[in-house]
């Protein structure tokens, strides 16, 4: 099933989402990623979600692309072209699908995996959106200019950008040699 509204003549790629729970760091950010009961199941499953924007939209989406997956696969088709961030988020409680999904209720389940940032071209290679920031005078004195963002800052940018649609809320320093 595809999700979203997009153009007629969009092409669509088929893709197959694999994800594991045993990432060795996985202790070390308990807050951020999905874990499994102590059990070792998971009883209602995971929702797989993809924040996007369509084309030209200052609006941010949300699609739940499957509720209450058990399996760590999905099969799924993506459109081309369009950024998206893809995440798993836990829920105690089933969802309605038949009703629009808001970002914002989505951001605010409390499990939920780190982000995988996609876009893909026709031909299903992977597309990396740059992001560049116009950068102050230094205090050594460089004229203000348009600079590119190093990948973790960039990447923090493209998630809020896709999940929230804000950007006056993010902030970082970038230092010379990062």
């Amino acid at each position: 099933a595809r999700f979203g509204e997009f153009e007629e003549g969009m092409t669509w790629l088929q893709a197959l989402l694999l994800w594991h729970d045993d990432d060795p760091d996985l202790i070390h950010r308990e807050a951020t990623a999905v874990q499994r009961m102590s059990s070792g199941r998971v009883d209602s499953g995971v929702d797989v979600v993809a924040f996007y924007r369509r084309p030209g939209s200052s609006v941010s989406h949300a699609a739940v692309l499957s509720a209450g997956v058990t399996a760590s696969r999905l099969q799924v088709a993506l459109p081309s072209h369009i950024p998206m961030s893809l995440r798993l988020i836990s829920r105690s409680e089933p969802i309605d699908l038949t009703n629009p999904i808001k970002p914002s209720t989505l951001r605010a389940a409390q499990a939920r995996s780190e982000p995988m940032l996609l876009m893909m071209s026709e031909e299903s290679e992977h597309l990396r959106p740059t992001w560049e920031v116009w950068a102050r005078q230094t205090a050594s004195g460089a004229p203000p200019r348009w600079t590119f963002l190093p990948e973790p800052e960039s990447n923090l940018l493209e998630v809020t950008w896709l999940e929230e649609g804000n950007l006056s809320k993010v902030r970082f320093n970038i230092c010379p040699g990062s």
